[in-house]
This record gives C-alpha cells, sequence and structure tokens, in this order.
C-alpha cells in the first residue's frame, strides 16, 4: 500500500478533527438544550399547577363538595376560561364580521348582496367613462385611460 504524502496526511488529520470537533459540539448542544429546556417546561409546569390549585381552592371554599362542577361542563369551562384569564363563553362578544362582507345575513345564514347587484358582477366600463378609482385611492399617481381597438 502507497504511503500518503505528508500534505494529503494533514489535510485528513484536519479533516477528521473538523468533523470530531462538529460532533462533540453538537452533542454537548443537544445534552445542554434537552436538559435546559426540560427543567424549564417543569418550572413553568409547576407555576401553572400552582395556579390552577389555587382558583380550585378559592372556588371549593363556597361549596367543598364540588357540587358546582359535578356533571356541569359549563362551570368546567368556565374555571379554564377564568384560569386562562379569558372572559366566559357567556360574557364574550359575538365574533367580528369581515368587513368586506356585503351586510346582515338573510334568514338562511347567507349574506345578501349588496343593495342593486342582485348577483350580478358590476357593469364593465365603457370608452368614454373612466375606470372607477381603486380603494385605497391608487397611490396618488397619475392614471392614463387608452383604449386598443
Amino acid at each position: 500500500m502507497p504511503r500518503l504524502k505528508i500534505a494529503h496526511q494533514l489535510s485528513l488529520l484536519m479533516a477528521a478533527a473538523a468533523v470530531l470537533a462538529v460532533l462533540v459540539v453538537g452533542g454537548l448542544s443537544d445534552y445542554n438544550l434537552r436538559s435546559g429546556f426540560s427543567d424549564y417546561l417543569k418550572v413553568r409546569d409547576d407555576e401553572q399547577l400552582m395556579r390552577l390549585v389555587a382558583l380550585i381552592e378559592q372556588h371549593a371554599a363556597t361549596d367543598p363538595d364540588f357540587d358546582w362542577l359535578r356533571d356541569k361542563p359549563e362551570a368546567m369551562r368556565a374555571l379554564l376560561d377564568e384560569f386562562a384569564g379569558r372572559p366566559s363563553r357567556g360574557q364574550r362578544p359575538p365574533p367580528p364580521r369581515n368587513s368586506a362582507r356585503p351586510g346582515p345575513p338573510d334568514e338562511n345564514g347567507r349574506d345578501r348582496p349588496p343593495p342593486g347587484a342582485e348577483g350580478r358582477p358590476p357593469p364593465r366600463p365603457t370608452a368614454d367613462e373612466p375606470p372607477p378609482p381603486r380603494p385605497g385611492g391608487g397611490g396618488g399617481g397619475r392614471a392614463v385611460w387608452v383604449t386598443v381597438c
């Protein structure tokens, strides 16, 4: 087997050292992230659990038998909403309607077309009239209307 030149030997040695260094740094980073993140999650879970226990203790002070919670999913939802800092379902405002929708829904819950449209597309402009303005003002530039025959 032929011997490698010194330049090749040094190149292989440097490449092996670089690969070994990358593997060691990767392994240490993985270990550190796993142990550090797990510790963070444990501390956070403990804090959340203590908050939930304190909230349940407040509610249980009025009824220690937990009758307020038995067979009442609404009470559990209200408890979890209070825990999360959200208003309960009964107090929440309705979701906002999309401003692009034309109007109040009809008796079947479908959106009504805008007045006068009756489901037809808007009319096309004629060659004599300019196009309708763009929403938002169109950027303030000048527009040129060109008719191609």
